[in-house]
């Protein structure tokens, strides 16, 4: 068993494995251990080769281990057989196959290179064993205490409609914004990310363009609620000068009641600070802070009904805008 053992684990990536024996002597004197077999033939190792040799028989058991280093010739007794030579150095793992008779010179151009056979060390869980290169990450969302609540309001249709006279009747867009927390309770990682594309309708016509992404703290209270707070950066606008080109860092606090795994009611209030656009600066009256505000709120649907709506207003500009959202409900 132990050269069973030793020749099916000697090309894995853990290297091989050498079973060990639990033996009980009593007694006085040496003990003395005799192979009495005549070898015919020898395999002999070229002067370059260099790294650990193992040479498994037809049947797959290790007949010799050894670390040859470059300079000398290594001549191995053998009997005559088929031997499978395995190499490993800094360069990889090789291999090759020779069949003994008399004195046989292993051709180092044969050796072919091998890929180590995946194996398990000892210790591993089960889910390990699936994936022993997993980042941080990858193994936090296997711990069973670890949830993630995802809200997302993107890929939907948002009309805004300007309460002053902007010389437009609606603003048009299509994307959306996405809210997340994840993580092990009680304090998880809270996300957030917009991305709209739209227009302006009515008598001028302009492109608009929303996006931004942020990140933060998260809290879990309870089975059913969660709360997030984000700061990140974005940029915005609205082109023929209706609302100049900034960049922007929101900031945004928001809550998610979980009623169900179908059903996700949630608000928000964003405030954002205003960067490379004076005209854009300071133009919200309801903001605490920075230079745009915004709130909104909404229900999410999964499952057989797949979609959400939710409403909003905010204020760039001097301007307000009330908004509702809608995503595909099936």
């Amino acid at each position: 068993s132990y050269e069973q053992t030793l020749g099916r684990t000697q090309n894995t990536s853990h290297g091989p494995q050498h079973p060990a024996y639990d033996m009980h002597l009593s007694g006085t004197g040496d003990v003395v251990i005799t192979d009495l077999r005549a070898t015919e033939s020898a395999l002999v190792l070229p002067t370059a080769l260099k790294g650990r040799v193992t040479v498994v028989d037809a049947s797959g058991r290790v007949s010799i281990e050894a670390t040859k280093e470059a300079g000398e010739p290594l001549s191995l007794a053998l009997p005559n057989e088929t031997y499978t030579v395995r190499v490993v150095n800094k360069d990889g793992e090789f291999a090759a196959t020779v069949t003994l008779d008399g004195e046989t010179k292993l051709d180092q151009d044969n050796l072919r290179r091998v890929d180590p056979e995946k194996t398990v060390a000892r210790g591993l869980s089960i889910e390990e064993r699936d994936d022993e290169d997993d980042d941080d990450d990858d193994d936090d969302e296997k711990d069973p205490r670890h949830r993630r609540i995802p809200v997302s309001f993107g890929g939907g249709l948002r009309v805004e409609v300007p309460k002053q006279d902007v010389g437009f009747d609606a603003l048009v867009t299509l994307g959306g914004s996405s809210r997340e927390v994840h993580g092990n309770p009680i304090i998880g990682i809270a996300e957030t990310g917009d991305l709209a594309v739209g227009m302006t309708l009515g008598d001028n016509t302009h492109f608009a363009y929303d996006m931004g992404i942020g990140f933060g703290p998260g809290v879990f209270i309870g089975d059913n609620l969660q709360i997030g707070a984000t700061i990140g950066f974005g940029l915005s606008g609205i082109t023929g000068g209706v609302l100049d080109f900034a960049w922007k860092m929101p900031t945004e606090a928001f809550v998610v009641l979980e009623l169900s795994k179908e059903v996700r009611p949630m608000a928000y209030v964003r405030q954002s600070y205003i960067f490379s656009s004076e005209a854009r600066q300071n133009g919200s009256k309801t903001a605490r802070w920075g230079d745009e505000g915004e709130a909104g709120a909404g229900i999410r649907f999964s499952g057989t009904l797949d979609g959400f709506l939710y409403g909003s207003v905010r204020e760039m500009a001097n301007v307000t805008y009330w908004g509702f959202g809608i995503g595909a409900i099936l």
